[in-house]
């Protein structure tokens, strides 16, 4: 049975390559793998911020563009600090990706992530 985040955001345990757990962050409507330590698991569907996915359960859809996301944390992708930095009013040219000018993850977020 699979599992969907319902939160804005959930941290868990998960397996690594090495068998090592780690923690993962996921976001809202975000399925999560197999192997999530079950402690994690449980204590998250408890809370109300993960549910089990049921195949009647119609599929929820993502909140709409126009809520603008969070601010990213420090290890997020390049692409979620440039849609992270269209909200806050950067420009077309900044978000672009870098190999056609636009800024690096690591400007994007020095410069928009306050």
């Amino acid at each position: 049975m699979s599992h969907r985040v319902v939160s804005a955001y959930a941290t868990l345990r998960v397996p690594n390559d090495l068998g090592q757990e780690v923690l993962v962050g996921f976001y809202e409507n975000a399925i999560l793998p197999a192997g999530v330590n079950r402690d994690d698991l449980d204590r998250h569907v408890r809370k109300g911020m993960v549910v089990k996915e049921s195949a009647t359960e119609p599929e929820r859809k993502p909140a709409p563009a126009s809520q603008p996301p969070g601010v990213p944390n420090g290890r997020s992708s390049r692409e979620d600090w440039a849609a992270y930095a269209t909200t806050k009013g950067a420009p077309a040219e900044e978000t672009k990706a870098v190999d056609e000018g636009g800024l690096s993850r690591d400007d994007l977020r020095a410069k928009y992530g306050s």
